[in-house]
């Protein structure tokens, strides 16, 4: 790795963890050039998440938004697979720093100019649905005749209809700007994981003993420090796990076919990047986005003076 690439991917790494307001000029500017990038290739694009949102609901980028957002159907147009890395290197000639990823539904590209962040997946459909963070499922139709938008004074193409793409995404609220209370919103609209019946909670337990290295344990404090008995930990699109006396819970992690460390820009970690709920009592926070990986403990600790909004807090133990 040059070092420029070194410096570059830090700053990468920090604006994930930190997520500072971007700046709005130098976003109008990127998402311009990034769209004159992509007609050059003959890439079909459209906003996402928060862009996407900020354009339909406000006509302007949300102010607290952190980057850009866009999103590529794979097999559209002849856009490929194979056409993933062509384009590309055509951010690298045009001064971007370019990571990706891939998964079993998206190739992840995340992109660095001037201090800002471009997050562009390109979605592999999947039994005619795409997947989005952090665990719903889109029916591809909203995306097969994509809708045309006037925004910072270009057109963009947007899913249509963009009203229940958002409603999807964010919930029925999804008109209401909220700078946190927005993950909430997010996570309550995933629908809930099955409970596991008694074979399934037999083979759980199974899998942990003879495959140890695959558990992640979790420990829940409350505002005094204590161990939390009985807490819910909620891993979206996963599971539910409880805490036993000592606060510590079990974490049956796999591979989810869809997040890894690098899919949020982060390097210097292995292991999946989860939406989790942790709730007892009075007591419910979602921690939008962690990283958990396998064979490794980690500690949860409320904060009173920030109920919301936090990422990346859970600290981790030298055991497991």
């Amino acid at each position: 790795m040059k070092s420029s690439d070194s410096t570059d991917a830090e700053i990468q790494n920090r604006l994930t963890r930190t997520t500072p307001p971007m700046d709005v000029a130098i976003a109008e500017k990127l998402l311009i050039e990034v769209k004159e990038v992509m007609d050059r290739s003959g890439v079909q694009f459209f906003l996402r998440q928060g862009t996407c949102l900020g354009a339909i609901r406000d006509s302007a980028f949300i102010p607290w938004d952190d980057d850009l957002d866009l999103g590529v159907i794979l097999g559209i147009n002849g856009f490929t697979e194979q056409s993933v890395e062509p384009l590309l290197a055509a951010f690298q000639e045009n001064g971007y720093y370019v990571r990706s990823e891939s998964s079993d539904s998206i190739i992840y590209a995340t992109l660095l100019k001037n201090m800002m962040r471009v997050d562009i997946l390109f979605h592999r459909v999947i039994d005619e649905q795409i997947y989005h963070w952090p665990g719903i499922w889109l029916p591809v139709t909203l995306f097969n005749q994509l809708k045309e938008i006037n925004f910072i004074g270009d057109i963009f193409l947007v899913p249509n209809p963009p009203e229940e793409y958002l409603r999807i995404k964010y919930g029925p609220d999804w008109q209401t700007p909220k700078r946190f209370g927005y993950a909430k919103d997010v996570v309550d609209n995933v629908p809930m994981e099955p409970k596991l019946g008694f074979l399934q909670r037999i083979e759980r337990a199974i899998a942990g003993f003879f495959y140890p290295g695959n558990v992640t344990r979790l420990k829940v404090l409350d505002n005094n420090g204590s161990p939390v008995d009985l807490a819910n930990i909620r891993i979206v699109g996963l599971g539910s796990f409880k805490t036993n006396k000592q606060g510590y819970a079990k974490l049956y992690l796999k591979t989810k076919g869809y997040s890894s460390s690098i899919a949020s820009g982060i390097s210097d970690e292995m292991g999946d990047i989860c939406s989790i709920v942790v709730s007892y009592g009075n007591h419910e926070e979602v921690l939008y986005e962690e990283i958990l990986a396998p064979n490794r403990s980690y500690v949860y600790e409320p904060n009173p003076a920030q109920t919301e909004g936090r990422i990346f807090v859970l600290s981790k133990l030298d055991s497991p």
